[in-house]
């Protein structure tokens, strides 16, 4: 994958802008915070349908830190991540490596961009946060060879937000997306492209509504097998 200048693209990222996520994700590389109860799901989702070697990529890996439930779980995979944000790009690049993952596994890309296939594709809470679920979930298909993993807001009905980020870093102004999909017009989009799906509970909110940054977030997964 060819990384194009991504530097006016920083100013206007809320994940580019606080301090509190930087520390978070050195913390999460670095093993010093629990791990994700996300993560431990979708590893164990993938431990269901992948073999041993098989490539897997993290869209939207911020700092990589997936990579420790893969060796947690025992999954022997090519785990690879992309993200936009360089910044949290170099903070995995700094520790993960002590933990056996190369450097160049991380990949400062868009997925946009994405022209590399992959066996799997996984995507854990980044589309909620994107203008819209369906133009990315038609380049992953386009590019996973087996399945795509996704965990983000899905209930009945679709909402969709453009609204202030109020964590930020103080004097950063920045709206973000944060938008629920509707599990019906999903199913309507991917029964068009014949493949098999699943949606699946969320383990960490149980499938209830959690509050994120102040709005409703409804979390499940959804497995979708090619």
């Amino acid at each position: 994958m060819k990384t194009k200048d991504l530097s006016e693209w920083v100013q206007n990222s809320t994940w580019d802008n606080s301090k509190n996520i930087d520390i978070l994700y050195k913390q999460r590389c670095q093993k010093k915070t629990i791990e994700m109860t996300a993560h431990k799901q979708v590893v164990s989702i993938l431990k269901e349908i992948c073999k041993k070697g098989e490539s897997v990529l993290d869209i939207g890996c911020g700092s990589g830190y997936l990579y420790h439930s893969f060796i947690n779980k025992k999954l022997d995979v090519e785990y690879f991540g992309i993200d936009a944000s360089k910044k949290l790009l170099n903070i995995g690049k700094k520790y993960l490596p002590k933990f056996g993952l190369d450097n160049k596994r991380l990949i400062h890309s868009r997925f946009e961009d994405l022209s590399v296939k992959f066996d799997h594709i996984v995507c854990i809470n980044v589309l909620t946060y994107h203008d819209n679920l369906f133009k990315p979930l038609d380049i992953f298909l386009k590019n996973a060879k087996k399945s795509i993993i996704l965990r983000e807001s899905f209930a009945i009905k679709s909402n969709y937000k453009y609204v202030r980020d109020n964590y930020l870093n103080d004097g950063v102004d920045l709206k973000t997306y944060i938008n629920t999909y509707s599990m019906n017009e999903v199913r309507k989009f991917l029964n068009n492209h014949k493949v098999s799906y699943k949606f699946i509970k969320d383990n960490y909110t149980n499938g209830k509504m959690q509050k994120v940054i102040g709005h409703n977030h409804y979390w499940k997964f959804l497995k979708i097998l090619k």
